[in-house]
């Protein structure tokens, strides 16, 4: 008689997991990841990226007003990136004091809540560089200058932005990469990334020629205007078909950079990916970009109220120790002697400055990466924790697939006699 111990199989140890709240949360609400941006956001590697972009993103702003101070003063469009009114609607105002917060707390969420459109800074900068290449009168000087401030963002942002969607689909994941394999992973991507946006560029062109040589035959007397009149409806459609090219693009941009920092694809995937997301889940997107305007308006609404009140105790402390005239100079904002001390207190605060504009470019992409990999799962089902080198990782091989794929399930069904 065997022994009933030894017949039968032991039984394999099982393990029960409980999941919190929170993370049921999260699985049945997956946009509720997007709070997990600000940590990300904040990681001091990010920043300094940003920075660097930023300062990489004036030199055409630096260019325009060395090669004009010498002929006239140069009033530039657009602020550098170290000085306030660089984001995109930002008007500087006064910070609130803290017993003007506690007096009253919706004025400061409805100010804190507004200034959500600043973290989009990057998109906004694009569209405002496509719009004045588009709108502009058509010079060759004009429009090529337009046209190359233009593909420099781009690029700026193809090699950055590559590398801090890299960085923070790792830090998702909770995995740790270091600079120098981001920056390998990323090197070789750049070209992929430069290149998404300028496949629509083409259709774009292919709709926005037509409408510049219809404005050249106008200028025929008396036959241009009646002909370009009576083919107004097709310049209109090439218009309707630019304004749809131009908003998915403008949207999309991100969602390519991403693509590329995530999945490691080619451009055409990056660009194909970005529009079957946009127009496969729209509301989805607007919704998920309703939540990342509050919370990146509340953040850096946050951030800068720091560092008003770091500034304003600053001095305080400074003050009691100074002379009037010195604390008078550190305080002013003029010019005021000696010059080269209030330079070199503009520089130190003009850094600072940069660093506040730094992490609002910072959440937007960390943002950006984390709603792709949110639309990943939605529309792919795709698990928010895999890389594409996972799944080559795990397949190994190709996949076996027609009749030897038949045959393999027909084994795997068959069940074994003999045992």
């Amino acid at each position: 008689m065997s022994n009933p111990l030894t017949s039968s199989p032991p039984e394999p140890l099982q393990e029960e997991f409980f999941l919190t709240d929170a993370a049921l949360l999260r699985r049945w609400f997956p946009w509720l990841h997007i709070p997990s941006s600000l940590r990300m956001a904040f990681d001091p590697r990010k920043i300094a990226l940003a920075m660097l972009a930023l300062v990489l993103l004036s030199l055409p702003n630096l260019l325009r007003s060395w090669s004009l101070e010498e002929k006239a003063p140069v009033h530039l469009d657009r602020p550098f990136p170290w000085e306030r009114g660089y984001l995109y609607q930002d008007v500087p105002v006064p910070q609130p004091h803290a017993d003007q917060i506690l007096a009253d707390p919706w004025s400061a969420i409805r100010m804190a809540v507004s200034q959500g459109p600043q973290t989009f800074t990057p998109l906004t900068q694009v569209l405002q560089q496509g719009q004045q290449l588009i709108e502009s009168k058509f010079h060759w000087k004009e429009s090529s200058i337009h046209l190359i401030e233009l593909l420099w963002t781009w690029f700026v942002w193809a090699v950055v932005g590559t590398i801090l969607c890299r960085l923070t689909a790792l830090d998702f994941m909770g995995r740790d990469v270091g600079w120098g394999e981001a920056w390998r992973y990323c090197r070789k991507r750049v070209v992929s990334a430069f290149a998404s946006p300028l496949l629509p560029m083409i259709g774009i062109a292919a709709f926005w020629l037509p409408c510049v040589f219809a404005g050249w035959v106008s200028r025929m007397p008396g036959l241009g205007e009646p002909l370009i009149a009576g083919c107004w409806f097709f310049l209109w459609l090439c218009g309707a078909v630019l304004a749809l090219l131009l908003m998915g693009l403008t949207f999309c941009w991100p969602l390519m950079i991403a693509t590329v920092g995530v999945e490691g694809t080619d451009a055409f995937d990056g660009l194909s990916r970005s529009y079957n997301y946009l127009f496969s889940r729209p509301w989805y997107v607007v919704w998920m970009s309703c939540v990342i305007l509050f919370i990146g308006g509340c953040t850096l609404f946050g951030v800068r109220w720091l560092a008003g009140q770091a500034e304003y105790l600053t001095l305080m402390s400074f003050g009691s120790g100074a002379s009037p005239s010195t604390l008078n100079t550190f305080q002013t904002v003029n010019p005021v002697d000696p010059v080269f001390t209030h330079n070199l207190l503009q520089f130190s605060r003009g850094i600072i400055t940069l660093a506040v504009n730094a992490f609002a470019h910072s959440f937007f992409w960390v943002a950006a990466t984390i709603m792709f990999l949110l639309l990943r799962k939605s529309v792919d089902a795709t698990p928010l924790d895999q890389l594409t080198e996972d799944r080559q990782s795990t397949l190994g091989e190709l996949p076996i697939v027609g009749m030897a794929a038949a045959e393999r399930r027909e084994q795997e069904a068959t069940p074994r006699t003999g045992e």
